[in-house]
C-alpha cells in the first residue's frame, strides 16, 4: 500500500484511553479512457488517460470494448463490468 492511498482517521474507544489513529484505505476513481465509436466500429475519437504501451494494444482495447457494447440488447443498462478486457478488469464501462 502506498502512503498516498491511506488516510488517518481517529477511532474512539469507550474507555478513558485517548483516540487511536488507524490508517484506512481510500480507493481513487479515475477515467481510464474515452472512446467514441460509430455504429460500424470505427473509432472517431479516442483518448487514453491510462498509459497503453502500443497503438496495437489500443486498437485491441477499442475492439474489445466495441464487441462488448454492440452485443448488449437495447433494454439493458448503460454500464457493464470490464472483466473481458484484461487491462481494465476492475473497471466499469459506461456507454
Amino acid at each position: 500500500i502506498k502512503s498516498h492511498d491511506l488516510a488517518v482517521v481517529p477511532t474512539y474507544s469507550f474507555a478513558a484511553n485517548p483516540p487511536i489513529h488507524q490508517p484506512i484505505s481510500i480507493s481513487i476513481i479515475m477515467i481510464k479512457g474515452i472512446l467514441i465509436v460509430n455504429n460500424h466500429g470505427k473509432p472517431r475519437l479516442t483518448k487514453f488517460y491510462q498509459s497503453v504501451p502500443t497503438e496495437a494494444k489500443q486498437q485491441q482495447i477499442i475492439r474489445r470494448v466495441y464487441q462488448q457494447v454492440c452485443q448488449r440488447p437495447d433494454n439493458f443498462c448503460n454500464y457493464l463490468e470490464g472483466r473481458s478486457i484484461p487491462e481494465w478488469n476492475d473497471t466499469k464501462l459506461i456507454y
